[in-house]
């Protein structure tokens, strides 16, 4: 018979019974993203080889780029490849010392040796951990050639402060961002401050694709040293259009693309990357609770996260835009575009500029926008005072779930709208009658912050 008071190792009772979930976890649209690779591979090499940098590649190029509104991006078989080459476009050789952090993973580092480089480590900030710009300037010499930082565990560096240090120097900023993709810094994306972004979608990351990395600039020339570092000259012979670089097209390359089915995954994942990042903040939130006042535990500061809100001026309202790619906002014409202010900022900041709309509620709530209940397409408003976790559910009166219109949806501080078009869940119109809307509003960690339920009445 097992003893309470031993360990699980020594025979015994195990606290922790639950087993983990899978990760990483793969939908069925994913799963089918790579199957149709596949099958296009068996008439076109293209879809199965990047050595021309099309098809998948390409695309999710393209759609990584513009996610974070850079001018150009290279996928790589993974983010120890993107540094490397970051490097060797900085023009990292025998000698050259490169500015780095003594506390990440070891490819933060080993992408400046293989350049031929020499690291010099800089200390970092007690509480984010990142670089410290501070320690940064001291250690500048003749040979100083770039600054390789890592923003550790999705907490940004001080980017302002380490490119103001890396401007006076002339020095290159590379942004190893494999553990922090989501992540904003002031109001902008990490990945877009330095002179390169390099991201990680190893199944380890914010994106999981297997195997993969992406580089990411917006200089056209660093973009093309890029490509002659580690792409196949099939793709060079394309791409390049700076004349001195023609010349330097030939075999002797690393092989650094990415492999094509992992590029169809992440392609698909890309549109869930901040569905993922919000289920991580819950997580992380639900954590920070759970060990506050822990002697000897200090738990990192959360990173910087900037609400983004629509104001519409004339009828003064506004939405939340932050963590809701889905949004879209309806103009009657051109002119309604006078009325609109779109303002991103620190809560103080928004509060500010709000053109005189109140922007956060002073509590939570749950109620139809317009004092019209024979309208099925009223939007319900929640009101949230703190980031919380939303469930919107329409009931029947026999209590039978009609539809779900938010299921533990992550969603910052602000005013929602939730429009009920009086269709159910196989998107067919239900009969008039009485309906009920519910709303479940919880904290990051769990508790219970609102649970209310009210009715209303829907006559086609």
């Amino acid at each position: 018979m097992s003893d309470a008071s031993e360990l699980a190792v020594f025979g015994g009772e195990k606290v922790v019974t639950q087993s983990l979930p899978d990760w990483p976890y793969f939908s069925d649209d994913e799963i089918e993203a790579v199957r149709q690779s596949l099958l296009r591979s068996r008439k076109d090499i293209g879809e199965a080889c990047s050595v021309d940098g099309v098809a998948a590649a390409q695309q999710l190029e393209e759609r990584f780029a513009e996610s974070l509104g850079r001018e150009h991006a290279v996928s790589t078989s993974g983010a120890g490849p993107a540094l490397h080459i970051a490097c060797m476009a900085a023009g990292v050789e025998m000698g050259d010392e490169v500015i780095t952090t003594p506390y990440s993973w070891g490819q933060t580092v080993s992408c400046i040796l293989q350049a031929g480089g020499i690291p010099i480590f800089a200390d970092i900030d007690p509480v984010t951990l990142t670089l410290d710009p501070s320690k940064i300037e001291p250690l500048i010499t003749e040979h100083t050639k770039a600054i390789v930082l890592a923003h550790i565990y999705g907490i940004p560096a001080d980017m302002d402060a380490i490119t103001t240090v890396a401007g006076r120097h002339n020095l290159t900023v590379i942004e190893d961002c494999a553990q922090a993709q989501g992540s904003r810094y002031k109001g902008t994306y990490i990945g877009t401050r330095g002179h390169f972004g390099c991201f990680s979608i190893g199944s380890a990351k914010n994106i999981a694709a297997g195997d993969g990395g992406m580089l990411v600039t917006d200089d056209q020339e660093l973009f093309e040293k890029a490509l002659l570092a580690g792409m196949h000259p099939n793709r060079l012979k394309k791409q390049i259009t700076i004349k001195r670089f023609k010349d330097r097209i030939d075999s002797l390359i690393y092989t650094y693309r990415i492999n094509m089915f992992s590029a169809a995954l992440a392609l698909k994942q890309i549109d869930r990357l901040e569905e993922l990042n919000g289920w991580r903040r819950r997580n992380a939130a639900g954590l920070r609770d759970a060990v506050a006042g822990v002697p000897g535990i200090r738990a990192l500061d959360l990173p910087e996260e900037y609400d983004i809100f629509l104001i519409d001026k004339s009828i003064s309202t506004a939405q939340n835009l932050r963590g809701r790619p889905d949004y879209y906002y309806a103009l009657g014409s051109a002119k309604s575009t006078r009325n609109l202010r779109l303002v991103a900022g620190t809560r103080d900041f928004v509060n500010a500029n709000n053109a005189g709309v109140a922007l956060y509620p002073e509590s939570y709530s749950l109620s139809q926008n317009f004092p019209n209940p024979f309208n099925p397409k009223t939007t319900i408003l929640v009101s949230i005072e703190d980031d919380a976790l939303v469930d919107l559910v329409i009931y029947n009166l026999l209590g039978e779930v009609v539809t779900t219109l938010a299921r533990d949806e992550y969603l910052p501080a602000g005013y929602y709208n939730y429009i009920w078009a009086g269709k159910n869940d196989h998107g067919r119109r239900v009969a008039s009658g009485i309906y009920f809307y519910a709303s479940r509003i919880k904290s990051p960690s769990g508790k219970m912050l609102l649970n209310s339920t009210k009715k209303m009445i829907l006559v086609k």
